[in-house]
């Protein structure tokens, strides 16, 4: 890097900008022609995508490499031409504006509300640029042939052609209405206004406004419910699109509502209904009569969803399908599937679902029948996914409401998630092309509906030929979620669902990151909780196959479930897993309150919904005959509701008998644990935290009973006092036991303030997975908190086995506000912080990747601090092998919950933990004072920057001086300077070319020390 001398006596560093080459002929480039929303033009692709028309004016080809795309005025390099894209002299190129990021296909898609779009050359600077509103489903928007300037929207896309004459210069604006569409008490008088010159036409009866429609002259008085459908025509225009409002006059509701709207004909046709028996119709599924409703047709609805209070959320056109298996067959009322799609208007619903739920965008949604429910209480389903909801699975949020088609009455829905890609990337951030999804069996390719079987099959199989090794548990589990799998099966059994399991069994993966072991999807429960199954031996339908390779368990359906249960540790956690949600979330008190909670909500619904389908089935001389009239009185309903309380009460007695005569068990004992001191700590049984109070339940007898105690911070578990049916007391001081029960058992947990030093002593931060790049094996650093030195000699680390032991060694002597580090393996530590000191190892054991439990004890064995961490949410995620650690945020927060911790850290083991965010940290050097007057860093001018900015510094004395520029996650981007330097002021003026907007921060050092930070911000 060159220096040259300025006036001032300062040193001006040479400009960083990046050289670029040019390779263009002259001429101007101008976007010609987009679709923003397409359904009908291919443009050289297979498939209907949006696109973007670049057109060469001049008389030259030209290379478009280099150039830039983008949707962004901030920035205009946000996808770049790949080198070697010619366009003809007076030609066309289409690029592909899909996301796909490759060839002629850009990062982004177009907005089809409107947005910017522009091209640049590669200097950076705007070549051409159009800023669109609101667009048309398959009318383009583009430049005029003979009048390059002028802007207009074509009825005819041409991609790769010329545009032509402008058909349309403007869209026309659909109808306003002087009330918007909901509840009202009385009549109302609907006003509607348009463009001047232009004539509305409006229907009554759901269908779409056509020139032949009635032409508004008048307000309209409404008196009933009725949906009204208007739009505007004008001479020399596209018509407009449709608006749609629904009336309800005199209609109360206590649910929400939903209004769907379409022409008569795609619902009940004979020839292209969907929702009908028909004429046009495909075997498929539960009969073998030809239906309309078996065919994957879709149609256009505009959907209205009101709140419980009346509030609109979505008003929109949408896409409709009728959804589900055989149930679409059997029964008279269906269910659907709702999508937003840019062809309709939008691309998402963008309103809470879900109360329970933080997300606020969709592209698509159920409105579910029951299915098989509907015969009974029409609320089952909702029932089996409310009490697996605090269990390890996928769940399905549940929301009754009362549907209405084209005004008319249809009766209880329920509003729920649809599995699919948008689902997993908005409750875990997971992209569609590091997804894995299977349902049913993983061997038919067919069935899986993301990613692949593959990394599954594989597992399967490693697990048939090494199901009896000792180390298989730890293997499976991280390959699969054993926690989730128990907890799926757990609840599959118990709750005893018998379209199970060679249906209904769905299972994924993301194919790396936190999320890289398979769990377990919960769906389709209309079948559980049923008075038939109370005694149903649902533990034989999960292992025994009974009808070869058919439904409802083939081979291929139990063959994990049974492979796992060789080995002990698994079976016994599955036994205590099961007993223990039979004592908890799945007692008939908690199953009982839930389904009085559920019924309560739809109660004063129901008699409406019975007189609208009360007697009714579907009109099928083919239909299966178990099939029942869906209820036809409120005693009936009633009756299918108390069936559920019944099982609630009869479950567990059969269903601890079916599993002591399956596992060969002893008889059940009571086992009651009480914590003594709730203010002070939590008791865990396995991995699920025990409610507050006296938990008493039934355990089999002869199985190790795992619990544990942890104290909140500032507290100390003092010990277990158990008593056993007429033997002597025992007290128990390590805060994990594992007890046979033999007899009916009774624990106590104490708690107590923490007085002496022990609790001065916290776990601070952990290495448990380290980067690939960077492995310095798994390491825990401790942390002295208080005014005090504490002697740490003889203390002792465990993880969740107690047989995996470290003592530290004597001698080590933690000072005030110290850290100490205890490593697995001293020799990789060493080379990725070799001037950390203050350690010791070797500990043999590792810790898991998936989570763990680390446990540390004074040389009394009195218990000191404990984590349980995981690497799933709401964990952080980054501590997984993305080469950060688990830091604790402030060192008297409790570290048992996962907001206590982050992995927006550097790896600081041996001192204090510092956040990315407070800039670039050297640990191993000192930080010296910005002030000293030796050295000094300024504030970087301007600041926010743009396209180059400025930055000082003095040196007093001479030495290796550098200065580097940082990301946010503490990434190395840019070295301005990395050399010996004598005493003078600097000036470096650098381009930010490279850098996209956003937050950076420049450091700079003399030799190994830390000098000061600065934050730059870039837009």
């Amino acid at each position: 890097m060159g220096f040259v001398k300025n006036r001032s006596g300062r040193i001006l560093l040479a400009f960083l900008f990046l050289s670029f080459f040019f390779k263009l002929e002259a001429g101007p480039v101008y976007i010609n022609e987009i679709l923003a929303s397409n359904s009908a033009y291919y443009a050289g692709l297979a498939t209907y995508v949006d696109w973007i028309e670049i057109y060469n004016t001049s008389q030259e080809p030209i290379d478009l490499g280099g150039y830039f795309l983008t949707d962004d005025r901030l920035e205009p390099d946000k996808w770049k031409i790949p080198s070697g894209t010619i366009i003809s002299a007076g030609g066309y190129k289409v690029f592909y504006a899909d996301g796909k990021n490759y060839d002629l296909h850009t990062n982004f898609k177009l907005n089809v509300e409107g947005e910017f779009v522009g091209i640049y050359d590669p200097g950076k600077i705007v070549a051409d640029s159009l800023t669109y509103s609101q667009q048309r489903n398959n009318v383009s928007y583009g430049r005029s042939a003979s009048d390059i300037a002028r802007l207009g929207f074509f009825s005819k896309p041409s991609p790769g052609f010329s545009n032509g004459e402008i058909n349309y210069p403007y869209l026309l604006e659909k109808p306003a209405f002087s009330q918007s569409g909901g509840f009202y008490t009385s009549s109302v008088t609907i006003t509607l206004s348009s463009e001047e010159g232009s004539l509305i036409r409006y229907t009554t009866d759901g269908s779409e406004p056509l020139i032949i429609s009635p032409v508004y002259t008048e307000p309209i008085t409404v008196d009933t419910t009725t949906c009204i459908r208007a739009k505007s025509f004008k001479t020399g225009l596209l018509e407009s699109e449709i608006n749609t409002h629904s009336f309800f006059i005199g209609v109360n509701k206590n649910l929400p509502v939903i209004s769907l709207v379409t022409n008569h004909e795609n619902f009940f046709s004979d020839t292209i209904g969907i929702y009908v028996i028909g004429t046009n119709g495909i075997r498929a599924g539960c009969s073998n009569t030809p239906m309309n409703v078996n065919q994957d047709w879709e149609r256009p609805v505009n959907v209205e969803l009101f709140d419980e209070q009346g509030n609109i959320l979505i008003n929109q056109l949408t896409g409709i399908r009728i959804f589900g298996g055989c149930s679409r067959q059997r029964y008279p009322i269906k269910s659907f599937e709702v999508f937003a799609r840019k062809q309709y208007g939008k691309g998402s619903f963008e309103c809470k679902l879900f109360k329970d739920e933080n997300i606020t965008e969709f592209e698509s949604f159920l409105i579910r029948s029951s299915s098989d429910d509907q015969m009974m209480t029409m609320f089952r389903d909702g029932l089996g996914h409310t009490l697996v909801d605090n269990l390890k699975v996928e769940n399905q949020a549940f929301q009754p409401a009362v549907v209405f088609i084209n005004g008319q009455y249809w009766g209880i829905h329920n509003i729920r998630e649809k599995y699919n890609e948008a689902y997993f990337e908005g409750h875990y951030g997971i992209t569609e092309d590091n997804l894995n999804v299977i349902k049913n069996n993983p061997s038919v390719s067919s069935n899986v509906e993301s990613g692949s079987a593959a990394h599954y099959l594989n597992m399967l199989n490693y697990l048939s030929a090494h199901s009896n090794d000792p180390g298989i548990y730890d293997y499976m589990n991280r390959q699969m979620d054993i926690e989730s799998f128990i907890d799926y099966m757990a609840a599959q059994i118990y709750l005893s669902a018998d379209d199970w399991p060679g249906n209904n069994i769905r299972y994924w993966r993301a194919g790396n990151g936190r999320y890289n072991r398979w769990r377990w999807v919960c769906y389709d429960m209309d079948q559980v909780v049923r008075s038939n199954n109370t005694r149903w031996n649902s533990i034989l339908l999960a292992t025994t196959p009974y009808n070869g390779n058919n439904w409802p368990n083939p081979p291929w359906s139990v063959v994990l479930f049974n492979n796992l249960l060789k080995g002990s540790r698994f079976r016994n956690e599955f036994l205590n897993r099961i007993t223990f949600l039979m004592n908890t979330t799945f007692s008939p008190d908690s199953i009982i309150h839930f389904v009085d909670s559920l019924q309560g909500i739809i109660r004063d619904e129901m008699p409406f919904h019975i007189q609208r389908w009360g007697g009714r089935l579907v009109n099928d001389p083919l239909r299966e005959s178990w099939i029942r009239p869906l209820p036809s009185s409120m005693d009936e309903w009633e009756m299918h509701v108390r069936t559920m309380r019944n099982f609630a009460v009869t479950r567990p007695d059969t269903a601890i008998n079916m599993l002591r005569r399956y596992f060969k068990l002893s008889n059940t004992v009571i086992a009651d644990v009480t914590n003594q001191d709730p203010e002070y700590g939590y008791l865990y049984m396995g991995p699920k935290i025990i409610p507050p109070g006296t938990h008493s339940g039934r355990y089999f007898a002869g199985l190790p009973l795992d619990l544990a105690a942890k104290p909140k911070p500032g507290y100390r578990f003092s010990g277990w006092e158990i008593s056993r049916e007429g033997l002597p007391l025992i007290t128990e001081k390590s805060a994990r036991l594992s007890f046979v029960l033999t007899k009916n058992t009774s624990f106590r947990a104490f708690f107590e303030p923490d007085t002496v030093g022990t609790a001065a002593v916290v776990i601070n931060e952990v290495n448990y997975h380290s980067s690939d790049e960077a492995d310095a094996a798994d390491w825990v650093e401790l942390h002295n908190r208080a005014a005090y030195e504490v002697d740490i000699s003889g203390w002792i680390m465990k993880d969740d086995q107690d047989d995996h032991t470290f003592v530290i060694p004597e001698n080590v002597l933690m000072p005030v506000g110290s850290y100490f580090v205890l490593c697995e393996d001293t020799s990789l530590f060493k080379k990725q912080f070799p001037n950390v000191r203050n350690r010791t190892g070797n500990f043999s054991f590792g810790l898991g990747n998936s989570g763990d439990c680390i446990r540390l004890y004074n040389q009394h064995m009195l218990f000191v601090d404990s984590l349980n961490y995981s690497d799933d949410d709401p964990w952080p995620a980054l501590a997984d092998g993305d080469g950060r650690s688990l830091s604790l945020l402030k060192s008297y927060l409790d570290n048992d919950l996962p907001d206590s911790w982050t992995d927006l850290c550097w790896l600081t083991p041996g001192s204090r933990n510092v956040l990315i965010s407070d800039g670039p940290l050297s640990v191993t050097n000192p930080v010296m004072d910005p002030d000293d007057g030796d050295y000094n860093l300024f504030q970087n001018y301007p600041n926010p920057c743009h396209t180059v900015t400025s930055i000082e510094f003095s040196l007093k004395r001479g030495g290796d001086i550098s200065l580097v520029v940082y990301d946010m996650m503490g990434r190395k981007i840019m070295t301005i300077a990395d050399e010996f330097m004598h005493p003078d002021n600097y000036k470096v003026t650098i381009s930010l070319d490279r850098l996209k907007p956003g937050t950076y921060f420049y450091s700079l050092k003399a030799g190994n020390a830390l000098i000061s930070t600065r934050k730059m911000i870039v837009f």
